[in-house]
């Protein structure tokens, strides 16, 4: 039997609420090293057999950068909406970007970045695809001036390396 418009009627296995929507849970935001930033993986990865990925970012309390910060690039394609609050960016060739909410943005895979400041109360949401985001991290040896590449896939830790080099301090305008 179909409806008016000619349609077959839907099968209870094509309607699965729980295959559609992700409702947020006060235990779904962790926090990633350097302590003024959490993100929230959406579980569409296995709904879509790994062509998307949908994460949520925020910074309650807000911070900026405390001396050098190392850059990263992600081996996928990412589209972001700023829903609250604003973020700054760095970009390699096209310096320090402004978001605030309302504003998406795009970046490609593999386009270098790093984290500049976020505002208090900051959330985002990003899409990316293919999902699994793998990030690059550029170490700099501060002796001798060069980078190191240190690759991390998706669920991995980010190098210690890395991580020493993600100088986040609080903000001191709140």
């Amino acid at each position: 039997m179909s409806d008016r418009y000619g349609l077959p009627p839907a099968t209870a296995d094509t309607i699965r609420p729980h295959d559609i929507i992700d409702r947020l849970r006060p235990d779904s935001w962790v926090a990633p090293p350097g302590g003024f930033l959490e993100i929230r993986e959406y579980g569409m990865m296995p709904r879509t057999d790994g062509r998307y990925q949908v994460l949520g970012m925020r910074s309650e309390a807000g911070f900026v950068m405390d001396g050098y910060t190392c850059w990263h690039e992600h081996d996928v394609d990412q589209v972001g909406y700023i829903i609250s609050g604003y973020a700054v960016w760095e970009y390699d060739g096209l310096g320090k970007i402004t978001f605030g909410a309302g504003d998406a943005l795009y970046e490609s895979k593999n386009m270098r970045h790093r984290p500049v400041e976020m505002s208090p109360g900051c959330e985002m949401v990003v899409f990316l695809t293919p999902g699994g985001l793998g990030t690059t991290y550029h170490v700099v040896d501060e002796a001798t001036g060069t980078f190191t590449p240190h690759y991390v896939g998706w669920g991995a830790t980010m190098p210690p390396e890395a991580a020493a080099q993600m100088k986040m301090a609080p903000r001191k305008d709140v």
